[in-house]
């Protein structure tokens, strides 16, 4: 979901990149209710929390076989 800052109460930075989001400023919130400053950072973070994921998974399956 995109939408503008409207009240400093709103304000914050992005989860991604760290940028500060004030009033006037575009967002976007995710399915996890994470908040970007860009569809940019939002597609990235996305994606490392699933290589990460996908990271975890692996070094589980391999200490199961030692």
């Amino acid at each position: 979901m995109t939408y503008r800052i409207h009240d400093h109460t709103e304000e914050t930075d992005c989860e991604y990149c760290g940028r500060p989001l004030y009033v006037g400023d575009r967002a976007v919130e995710d399915s996890r209710g994470m908040v970007f400053c860009s569809d940019t950072c939002a597609v990235i973070s996305i994606s490392r929390v699933t290589q990460l994921t996908s990271d975890d998974r692996r070094c589980a399956n391999d200490n199961d076989r030692n």
